[in-house]
Formats: structure tokens, C-alpha cells, sequence
């Protein structure tokens, strides 16, 4: 039987499909479906297939408004129309998965037990440097590097970390902003946004156990042996971008897991032999690091490597 159709069969049959993909597969399609820090999720992994589609089509719906006028009586009549038709032609792509990668983890982030900061504004500021025990400078230079060294200041204290903010770290802040000079930063600056300093502390309490976490995704499933056919790489991503663009409206419905943004709203599985990353070719050492790599490559893209004998 052929590459393609022995996955497809394997994929199609209950018996088969909840062990069609592996641990390290199942990770690399979350990685391409959403933005996971290291060590977020642990395995084990498995999948959720509440709906697998086995279609080419997807009907196309088209509307169109119809206005017309009449001379005679100036009326006018307008109407709309509704096309639809099978012309959703969903090239290469074996299947659509419409379910969730499962793993155990922790998402949600931990609890508050402190916040502290400060905004100070110019007026405190030269409040602050005109109640000093010397003299203060009333303008030019010297007066905006006090008014730097009292904001240094003031932003250290209020996160309660003095002595770590320099007046010439608030002098690169002001000139990364565009600004001529402290002064006019903190006059500017209010109506759309403060500088200031803000810290948060977070309770020292012991983790929470790990939980089951559920990865909603919809993916489109593409099997193909690079080796038995002639289409190029290029022409694989093309048609890759081309159903996820075409499935693009179905993200909206399955909303992405709490705590967790999407790296794409629609996953692509390319299905390839293992044997393709016996070719040198590929960038890296051994065909693991040669799959880590080309994984590495194409998640950005939302593409998911799953290697099958």
C-alpha cells in the first residue's frame, strides 16, 4: 500500500487513530499552534479528535447587490443575491482536525501578594529639587540633569530597590522616546502615557498539582512522500498557506485555551516519512537534529512535522 494511503487508513480507523501520533508529535503541533514558554507543559500528551473531516471542498458562499434605476419614474429597486458553490478547493490536504492536543500543566500564572510602583510627574519633581538643602539650579543643563536624578530616584524608591536607576539611564530612556529632555517627556508624555516603575510580587505558595490542559485547534492534515513525487517544497507550503487561509474563519469558533495565545489560528500536519530526514540535505548532524530543525523552521508558519514508518 502506498505511503499516503496506509496513514490515511491508519487515520481513519478508531482502532488506530488514538495512537497515530506519538508524544514528540503531538508536542511539535501544540508548538505550532500556540506560543508555550518552556517547561508550561508536561506530557503525557494525547489527542481529542471531536470531528475528522475527510473532504477536498468546502462550499464558498458569495454576495452580491443588484441596483437598478428607471428614468421614467426615478425609482429605484436594488436586491441581493447569494452564490454559493464547491469551488473551495482544499488541494493536497487529506483531512481537517477539528478537536485538541492534551497535555498537563499549569496555565493561568500564580497568585499576587504585592504590586508597588510610582508615576512621578514634573510637578513633583521640581517640588521635590527646589526643597533641597543647596541651592537649586533654576534652568538649562543642570537643571534637567537634577530633574533626571530626582526621576531616578523616585522610580527606584517606588519598586523599593533604591540606587538602581541612574539619571543616565533615564537620559537614554528620554532620547529612545524622542524627546529634547526630561521636562518635556513628563509634560508630553501625560496624555497618553506615564513613565513610571512597577513591581510585582508573587506569592511564595507551594505550585498547585499539574492539570489536564486542553489545546483547542482546527488542522489541516497533509499526507505526502516527498520521495515518490516530484512536487517541490515551495509548492507544499503554498498549498499548505493556501487551506489554512481557506479555513481561516473556523479559529473564531474554537476559541483559543485560557491562559495561552495562538502562534496560528489554523495548524497544518504535514504527515512524511521518517526516512526523509536521512538526507543531508537537511541542516543538522542526525535526522533527530535535522527534524528539530526543519520543526523549528516551519512552526512559525503554524506547520507541524509528524514523522510515520
Amino acid at each position: 500500500m502506498r505511503f499516503e494511503d496506509r496513514q490515511l487508513v491508519h487515520l481513519a480507523s478508531e482502532q488506530t487513530r488514538a495512537a497515530f501520533f506519538d508524544s514528540a508529535a503531538l508536542e511539535r503541533i501544540a508548538l505550532a499552534s500556540y506560543l508555550i514558554d518552556a517547561g508550561t507543559l508536561d506530557p503525557p500528551w494525547s489527542a481529542a479528535f471531536d470531528e475528522l473531516t475527510f473532504t477536498t471542498t468546502f462550499p464558498s458562499r458569495q454576495r452580491a447587490r443588484i441596483e437598478s434605476r428607471w428614468d421614467a419614474s426615478s425609482m429605484r429597486a436594488e436586491g441581493m443575491l447569494d452564490l454559493e458553490s464547491q469551488d473551495r478547493s482544499l488541494s493536497g490536504v487529506s483531512a481537517v482536525w477539528r478537536g485538541a492536543v492534551i497535555a498537563r500543566g499549569r496555565v493561568g500564572g500564580g497568585r499576587v501578594d504585592a504590586i508597588a510602583g510610582g508615576f512621578p510627574s514634573l510637578a513633583e519633581v521640581d517640588a521635590a529639587i527646589d526643597s533641597g538643602g543647596a541651592p537649586p539650579p533654576a534652568s538649562g543643563p543642570a537643571r534637567d540633569a537634577a530633574r533626571r536624578d530626582e526621576v531616578a530616584l523616585r522610580l527606584a524608591n517606588a519598586i523599593g530597590r533604591p540606587n538602581t536607576v541612574s539619571g543616565a539611564d533615564v537620559a537614554t530612556l528620554v532620547a529612545d522616546e524622542g524627546a529634547a529632555d526630561i521636562a518635556s517627556f513628563l509634560v508630553t508624555g501625560q496624555a497618553a502615557r506615564k513613565l513610571g516603575a512597577l513591581s510585582v510580587r508573587f506569592a511564595s505558595d507551594a505550585p498547585a498539582a499539574p492539570v489536564p490542559v486542553r489545546l483547542e485547534l482546527t488542522a489541516a492534515i497533509l499526507i505526502f512522500d516527498p520521495g515518490a513525487t516530484d512536487i517541490l517544497l515551495a509548492d507544499r507550503l503554498r498549498a499548505t498557506q493556501r487551506a489554512q487561509d481557506l479555513l481561516s474563519g473556523e479559529a473564531s469558533s474554537r476559541n483559543a485555551t485560557a491562559g495561552l495565545s495562538r502562534r496560528n489560528e489554523i495548524a497544518a500536519i504535514w504527515i512524511v516519512p521518517a526516512g526523509w530526514f536521512n538526507d543531508a540535505d537537511w541542516p543538522g548532524a542526525t535526522a533527530a537534529a535535522r527534524l528539530a530543525e526543519a520543526s523549528a523552521w516551519l512552526r512559525a508558519y503554524g506547520i507541524a512535522l509528524v514523522t510515520r514508518a
